[in-house]
């Protein structure tokens, strides 16, 4: 059965405000945006304007949630804080470095992995 909207985004940042628009500009030309809730951007205190640069860049109708660590925590730490605050609509959330891109058809894969996924599956990689 599809879901609607079960699907989160999480991008943990550290100074990428080099990278974060086209980061951004990726998911926003996905094919299956509707199944995303929301985009989490996971700032680990950066210095330089990550955050700004990805405010500006963002025009999705999908919500960019921006969670700014006031102290580097490492990504781990950082990733883990937001993973636990995510809403319990949230069925699956996919991870994409702040530094990466996504191919045009990355939520439609992925999402058509864990519809069809067993009950016991709970990761689904991609490289």
């Amino acid at each position: 059965m599809r879901r609607n909207q079960d699907i989160a985004i999480i991008i943990p940042a550290y100074n990428a405000a080099a990278t974060i628009q086209e980061t951004l500009s990726s998911i926003q030309t996905q094919t299956d945006l509707r199944r995303v809730s929301a985009v989490y951007l996971a700032d680990d205190a950066s210095a330089d304007d990550t955050v700004e640069a990805a405010r500006s860049c963002w025009t999705s109708g999908v919500p960019l949630v921006i969670s700014a660590n006031t102290r580097n925590r490492g990504e781990r730490a950082t990733v883990n804080d937001l993973v636990g605050a995510l809403p319990d609509s949230v069925n699956w959330f996919l991870i994409l470095h702040a530094d990466d891109t996504a191919k045009p058809d990355w939520i439609a894969v992925m999402a058509g992995e864990a519809d069809n996924a067993d009950s016991k599956v709970i990761s689904i990689t991609a490289s």
